[in-house]
């Protein structure tokens, strides 16, 4: 193991700041890399004993029990986090208390309404692990949940999965989702495509569902696909998180994929990159170092193309153009186009995101459109609560300049906010 945190310098500044809780939390963590558990819980256990109301500290406290098999003491430690990072929403709202901390971690949600119940699918695994199976519930009326059980599973370590979309096909549903292969060439990443009668049981179909072409994207990213049936010209088109094969960059390369296929057909292909935002005059890197859940949304006509980008993969270029109030890990950029091919532009152009994600903490943010309430709303996970947000706590709105989330019902109007 490479660049480990020095020890020493961690232990000195304990003895001399012995009832500041970072300096444990901050000493669990380096102990957490040198492989050394118990000292870690100990560590942790201190933080927490010394400001019990730090949410990351218990998220912490929780975790590394989870990793010694005690479930139900990380279930308090991850309950206490929760409450501590969304204070007054109770649990119930997001997902069952027992299932969200009952045997695995949750994140990466996505959402479908298939005509009689909301169907939930999400990773299971810690915020900061590969994630090696898929998990499905579903839900009446997106407050109560019901668990169904295990639908994908990693054959071996070398596999790990990223979220998806599913679709219904001709009464059969589709799951499209993202699988990373580790490989002695580096990681490479693929489509795959199951489907099954009754969105319980599923049959792997294949695994190359969506074909990279080498062309347009480098095999590095090709992952959460989304999907988007376009009324104008009746076709299906997905859109996916990729690298560029034209930036030379290959920190700053990401790109939103795009690929089309006949409505009621699951055959697909690749077209040239719908959005690659150049980061400066050179054109040879991306603003984005890896663009998460691209996905596009049908509103007063017009074509709106949202994604996620983590903050520290974002180009210091393309940073430094940005409005800083604007950025936050749960930032949702918006792009926006009169085709659902583009060209899509910056919407607004000096600020384009979705007004007030900066504000959800969630992560890898989606917009969902929820068919019997004929409503849009955000959700996605806490990533360090372990908590799905699939409840309709963030609604999204248009005031024809923008578009936003409708905190206390209604668009947030306050630039500086």
């Amino acid at each position: 193991m490479t660049d480990l945190p020095d020890l020493p310098p961690l232990y000195e500044h304990v003895r001399a700041n012995p009832n500041l809780a970072l300096s444990y939390l901050n000493l669990g963590k380096a102990l957490e890399v040198h492989q050394r558990p118990i000292a870690a819980l100990r560590s942790y256990q201190q933080a927490v004993k010394l400001r019990p109301n730090y949410a990351e500290a218990q998220f912490c406290l929780g975790r590394q029990w989870w990793k010694q098999g005690d479930i139900e003491a990380a279930r308090s430690h991850f309950e206490q986090a929760a409450e501590l990072r969304v204070p007054g929403v109770p649990l119930a709202l997001h997902f069952n208390r027992d299932l969200i901390y009952g045997h695995h971690g949750m994140r990466d949600p996505w959402l479908l309404w298939d005509g009689h119940v909301y169907r939930l699918y999400y990773l299971a695994g810690l915020w900061d692990e590969p994630s090696r199976s898929i998990h499905t519930a579903h839900s009446k009326d997106l407050i109560t949940w019901h668990y169904d059980g295990t639908i994908v599973t990693a054959p071996d370590a070398t596999i790990s999965f990223g979220s998806g979309t599913t679709r219904i096909i001709n009464n059969l549903y589709h799951l499209y989702y993202s699988v990373r292969q580790q490989t002695d060439a580096g990681d490479r990443e693929t489509i795959t495509l199951a489907t099954s009668p009754d969105g319980l049981t599923w049959e792997t179909i294949d695994h190359n569902a969506i074909a990279l072409d080498s062309h347009y994207y480098a095999p590095q990213d090709w992952h959460t696909p989304n999907f988007s049936v376009d009324p104008k010209t009746n076709k299906t088109y997905f859109f996916l998180g990729a690298s560029a094969a034209s930036c030379e960059d290959s920190d700053y390369r990401g790109c939103v994929a795009m690929a089309v296929g006949e409505r009621n057909s699951s055959s697909l292909t690749a077209l040239p990159p719908v959005l690659l935002q150049l980061a400066g005059k050179t054109g040879s890197s991306s603003a984005f170092g890896r663009i998460d859940r691209p996905q596009i949304t049908l509103a007063n006509h017009q074509y709106y193309l949202t994604f996620s980008c983590p903050s520290d993969r974002l180009h210091p270029d393309w940073r430094s153009r940005l409005v800083p109030r604007r950025l936050s890990e749960s930032s949702m950029f918006c792009y926006v186009s009169d085709s659902i091919t583009g060209p899509y532009r910056p919407f607004p152009e000096d600020e384009p995101f979705v007004w007030g994600s900066e504000r959800t903490r969630l992560a890898r943010s989606g917009i969902f459109f929820d068919n019997p309430q004929c409503k849009l709303f955000v959700y996605g996970d806490y990533p360090q609560s372990q908590l799905l947000e699939v409840s309709k706590r963030f609604p999204i709105g248009w005031n024809g300049q923008k578009i936003g989330i409708m905190f206390n019902l209604q668009l947030d109007e306050t630039r500086g906010s």
